[in-house]
């Protein structure tokens, strides 16, 4: 394989899992505000939900 094809290629999953590393670290933090925060709690747990069941879509988009 031509190494500038390996070498684009490497840039793009690089991106894909900075991407996905923000995703995750703001994740962690819905978490932990859901926990230390009783108010807003059933809401918070419903979008991390959602952000569950987004990553669960992306996760089978991308094996199909």
């Amino acid at each position: 394989m031509n190494d500038k094809v390996i070498q684009k290629a490497l840039e793009y999953y690089i991106k894909e899992l900075e991407k996905q590393n923000e995703a995750l670290k703001t994740f962690i933090k819905q978490i932990a505000y859901a926990f230390n925060c009783e108010k807003d709690r059933d809401e918070i747990i419903k979008d991390i939900l959602n952000t569950l069941s987004e990553y669960d879509m992306m996760f089978i988009d991308k094996e199909c």
